[in-house]
């Protein structure tokens, strides 16, 4: 059974649309990543899971909850969303930042309880040393971590990911999405690295102009006709080690040859 379900998702922009008829399965303590090239409306879908934005047409249930019926209170101990930027004008240090995630399930009488969901959460995100810091003295890939360890404290049913890899280096990437695994939360993730999405992922939603366009298992999803028809590259995925994505040219040129 699946922890989160979407069905005929539209919204709208003034006249015009952004996603249509979009329907999506995540099951429980699945990774599940939303892939597409740019504008295909994967944040619009994220936003419309998490009760930002109100859709158009369509549902989007936590179990048999329509998540626009439900409180913010309600919806923040259940959803947890890292977007791709988010700042604050404050004079917050990283501490209070992680901190915000507690709101929802916290009180003045369980202070000592918040402290240490904190602690655990910078813990996780690899920012305890980030703590005490203002948010203006972090870098953007420092931030990042912050606002994971953020919705880490959420403690949610369903964590969701906007492109968490921005701003990381090489080794932040691969540390963030070997946590998200070894977590076992049912996760939505939308990534644009495909060789970190096949690394990653136990399904795709691959998404083109608006609407998903395939969806189901990694393996089967991310397949040669499909990396030409929705991102006009010329690849090839194999398993080695893991799965791996080959790069070798883009569709209709022969400029260049990755990995053989």
């Amino acid at each position: 059974m699946s922890v989160l379900r979407v069905r005929g998702l539209c919204w709208s922009a003034g006249d015009r649309r952004i996603v249509h008829d979009v329907d999506l399965d995540v099951a429980p303590g699945s990774v599940t990543g939303i892939i597409g090239p740019n504008g295909s409306g994967k944040t619009t879908v994220l936003h419309l899971v998490a009760g930002l934005r109100r859709p158009s047409a369509g549902t989007v249930l936590l179990g048999e909850d329509d998540v626009t019926a439900l409180p913010p209170r309600e919806r923040a101990r259940r959803v947890a969303l890292v977007e791709q930027k988010a700042g604050t004008d404050l004079d917050l240090t990283a501490r209070d930042v992680v901190a915000l995630g507690r709101f929802a399930r916290s009180s003045p009488w369980h202070r000592a309880g918040t402290e240490a969901a904190v602690d655990r959460a910078l813990s996780l995100a690899g920012a305890s040393g980030l703590a005490d810091r203002t948010w203006v003295t972090l870098s953007g890939g420092e931030q990042q971590r912050v606002h994971l360890a953020r919705a880490l404290a959420q403690e949610p049913q369903v964590l969701l990911l906007d492109e968490p890899t921005n701003h990381l280096d090489l080794a932040h990437q691969i540390g963030l999405l070997h946590l998200v695994r070894s977590l076992g939360w049912t996760t939505l993730v939308v990534l644009h690295d495909l060789d970190l999405a096949a690394a990653s992922c136990d399904e795709l939603v691959v998404m083109d102009a608006g609407t998903v366009v395939r969806s189901g298992p990694t393996e089967e999803v991310l397949g040669a006709d499909l990396l030409g028809d929705v991102f006009g590259v010329r690849a090839s995925v194999r398993r080695e080690d893991r799965l791996r994505m080959l790069w070798h040219g883009l569709v209709g040129t022969s400029s260049w040859e990755g990995a053989r």
